[in-house]
């Protein structure tokens, strides 16, 4: 039972490390369907939900002070101001 518990944090922590220390940080370019060959979906299912939503989450990578951060956050407006945690943008204070 301990095992592959242990396993998977020393997975995620190798995965952690090298996006870390060989990702892109200044350019990330995630492929995306074609919006005409995805399936309609009912807009109150959660399938719908998140499909209108999917367009406005970001990825971000900080840097700062010896330090570096990633994590997600939300387009909030045509301006481009971004809604996401703290923890994500500290390191770059």
């Amino acid at each position: 039972m301990i095992g592959p518990l242990l396993l998977a944090l020393l997975a995620g922590g190798i995965g952690v490390y090298l996006e870390r220390e060989t990702g892109d940080s200044e350019q990330i370019h995630l492929p995306q369907a074609p919006s005409d060959t995805q399936q309609a979906r009912d807009p109150d299912s959660i399938a719908g939900i998140a499909a209108r939503a999917l367009p406005s989450v970001v990825t971000i990578h900080v840097k700062g002070a010896g330090e570096r951060g990633m994590g997600t956050g939300f387009v909030l407006d045509k301006r481009g101001n971004i809604l996401t945690n703290n923890h994500v943008v500290e390191p770059a204070d």
